[in-house]
């Protein structure tokens, strides 16, 4: 039972392993947008920078981790990578706004908005990814 579990982790088209690998290859990713955002911002830069830097590094892994881990793609790299910067630029813009408002609005410290960025664009990717990017 085991043996098949990770068999079926690690190669399974299923959805249901899709959404596993999703959510490991994202929260890599996550993590690659959180730490050099916070560690920018840290040091006195401003929002719009630090979130800019997260994106720029978390989009380069994430692409990589869901063409290769997630969705096992064996399709062209050029359409895939494409599609793959439309929806980091919404995920930019998208950032950019919540940052704004968690930190402008709400006066709540950058920190959580780092969190939030993540969490909430992860809802929205594994459908953009599946159906449109490495279908």
């Amino acid at each position: 039972m085991e043996k098949k579990f990770w068999n079926n982790f690690i190669n399974s088209q299923d959805t249901f392993y899709q959404v596993l690998r999703f959510l490991i290859v994202g929260g890599i990713t996550s993590l690659s947008y959180i730490v050099p955002a916070t560690f920018v911002e840290y040091f006195g830069a401003a929002d719009w920078l630090a979130v800019t830097i997260g994106a720029i590094v978390s989009s380069i892994i994430g692409y990589l981790g869901h063409k290769y881990i997630t969705y096992a793609s064996d399709g062209e790299h050029l359409p895939e990578i494409v599609k793959s910067l439309l929806k980091h630029v919404f995920d930019y813009v998208y950032a950019q706004a919540f940052t704004y408002f968690v930190c402008s609005v709400l006066l709540l410290p950058f920190f959580v908005a780092s969190l939030g960025v993540p969490a909430t664009l992860a809802v929205i990717g594994f459908p953009i990814y599946k159906y449109w990017v490495y279908k």
